[in-house]
């Protein structure tokens, strides 16, 4: 369990970077290879020199920093030994990522004014808002005939795997190792397996063709939905999950738990984990993930003040979808909203905001769900956290109040093209019944957490108006209190015209205000004498002198 308030002097200096084993092994003196064989160096300088690239950031995750200087000279040397070549680019080493290290950090980039990321290890291969991107992905070790026999041995205890589709899936430190794999399977199994793909030009091809500002982001959210990483093939043509059985090869990761909410709970998915040589089944920890998911969205109906936290500055549409959470919490559900920008998250950073009932993390899809890193190594559970936090799509479900289909997206770009393509469903049928379903959208709901009903407190409403609660024989009536601090300030009550009181509108912000111990210094007005003005101190940092002292002093010298 995390200390939630504060951290203490001396973490920063005593914390010790976790580092992926795994990942450590990949690099060029654990495996005996050379860095122009493991990075392939060479086509890396042929794309630069093609398209003339001049500054170049090389990104590197702290378990590969190790192979920075080797790959930095060999890139140099190979760009210096190409014929007809002017200028030497520029290239630049960037380590310590402001978010994820599975994305492109165009933020460091930007500081050294980089037309090219190379982006070295572990990627999510989301889209970025203004950069290309090579990506060059680490090798984890394997052995081919291991993971054949052990896949083959899990198979033959599956009933009637024979008349299902297997679909094989890898984490992207065993794309080298792929089309072996797959190809020893088939011969194994003596049936087709078809080979999910990864585009990893997805962040380079598209910008050197045209910008991409015109481009529209996905509005399609399934669970065979086409994205950049472990894309379905288009020979896979089902009604149901059922029908398909899913090979993954990699270790427990924060993209293992994305493919399998992204998958959903119906799906059979059988994992080789190449380090322990084992297989195993998770399809039984997809619905523990959907279970605990379903609590946050719960929480997330019940709040009144939601804090947007800024996971990304790199993904095309996290700023289009930051605007559009914006004003559907506030113009729509009336909700008090916070952005909030603190890097990468920790326990002891969001205990600061108490006032934030739910707070929304807006990230690429590998690193939306605190949950998914429960177990790995220096991550921290969602428990450790003061409040819950909860993905876009989650608290789009939870207040848009659709209904859940089974799908789970976490890809901020579908998320994005969904949410705009239902607003234009629910304009298009408010437009046909009136303002009824306004007067709807204001009644209480009933809460699975409290067992009570939740009333709305508007904190904002375009279509209040001052003058709106005086009709009808009814008054409005706002309380005054002599204190400042009294719990019950900034409510509304209506006189009806049997003299009865009644309760319309409520501050989040004096209802938080009211169940805390402390509220701030007392003022006391009226009670206390006003302090006599006393002469202050003078001077610089370095020393400072009283009142009367620099009063003499400042004579003299005139």
């Amino acid at each position: 369990m995390a200390m939630p308030f504060s951290s203490p002097d001396e973490a920063i200096i005593n914390t010790v970077v976790p580092l992926s084993e795994l990942t450590l092994s990949s690099t060029s003196r654990a495996q005996g290879i050379n860095v122009e064989q493991l990075y392939d160096i060479k086509h890396v300088a042929q794309l630069i020199l093609q398209h003339n690239f001049q500054r170049i950031a090389l990104q590197f995750p702290d378990e590969l920093l190790s192979d920075a200087s080797k790959v930095f000279w060999s890139l140099e040397d190979t760009l210096k030994r190409s014929k007809g070549l002017r200028d030497l680019p520029e290239l630049y080493v960037l380590a310590d990522t402001s978010y994820g290290n599975c994305c492109v950090d165009e933020v460091a980039a930007e500081h050294i004014d980089a037309d090219l990321v190379v982006h070295f290890g572990h990627a999510c291969l989301s889209l970025t808002s203004r950069l290309p991107a090579i990506y060059v992905f680490h090798r984890l070790p394997i052995d081919a005939n291991q993971c054949v026999e052990q896949i083959a041995t899990r198979l033959e205890e599956q009933d009637g795997w024979k008349q299902k589709k297997l679909v094989m899936m890898y984490d992207v430190g065993y794309e080298h190792a792929s089309t072996e794999i797959r190809k020893l399977l088939e011969e194994k199994l003596n049936c087709k397996i078809l080979l999910s793909e990864m585009d990893k030009s997805v962040n380079f091809d598209r910008y050197l063709s045209q910008p991409t500002s015109s481009e529209q982001p996905q509005t399609q959210g399934s669970s065979f939905a086409s994205t950049s990483k472990n894309k379905i093939p288009d020979e896979l043509n089902v009604d149901s999950e059922k029908e398909v059985i899913h090979l993954y090869i990699g270790p427990e990761s924060l993209a293992l738990t994305n493919l399998l909410l992204r998958l959903g709970p119906t799906a059979t998915v059988i994992r080789y984990d190449a380090e322990k040589q084992t297989t195993q089944n998770e399809s039984g920890r997809t619905n523990r993930l959907l279970q605990r998911r379903y609590v946050a969205v719960q929480k997330a109906r019940d709040a009144q003040t939601v804090g947007l936290l800024v996971g990304t500055l790199g993904l095309r549409s996290y700023l289009p979808l930051l605007q559009h959470l914006r004003t559907h919490l506030t113009e729509v559900q009336g909700k008090r909203v916070y952005t909030i920008s603190v890097g990468k998250l920790n326990p002891a950073k969001l205990a600061n905001f108490q006032e934030i009932d739910v707070f929304v993390l807006v990230a690429c899809p590998e690193n939306s769900l605190v949950d998914s890193a429960a177990g790995l190594q220096g991550a921290h559970d969602s428990r450790d956290f003061y409040k819950p936090i909860v993905t876009p799509f989650e608290v789009l479900t939870a207040f848009k109040g659709r209904e859940w289909t089974g799908e789970y997206i976490l890809d901020l770009e579908q998320v994005y093209g969904q949410a705009q393509a239902f607003d234009t469903a629910e304009k298009e049928k408010k437009g046909k019944a009136g303002n009824e379903s306004d007067d709807e959208d204001d009644e209480p709901h009933f809460s699975l957490m409290t067992g009570g009903l939740i009333s709305k407190r508007r904190a904002y409403d375009p279509r209040n108006k001052v003058d709106s609660l005086e009709n009808g024989g009814e008054k409005a009536l706002i309380t005054s209190n002599s204190h400042a601090n009294d719990a019950n300030e900034g409510i509304v009550t209506v006189r009806n015209a049997d003299g009865t009181l009644t309760k319309v509108m409520e501050s989040a912000g004096a209802a938080h205000l009211a169940t805390r111990s402390w509220r701030g210094l007392e003022q006391r007005l009226g009670v206390d004498e006003p302090a006599p003005l006393e002469i202050g101190r003078s001077g610089i940092a370095k020393g400072y002198v009283a009142g009367e002292k620099s009063e003499k002093e400042g004579s003299k010298e005139e």
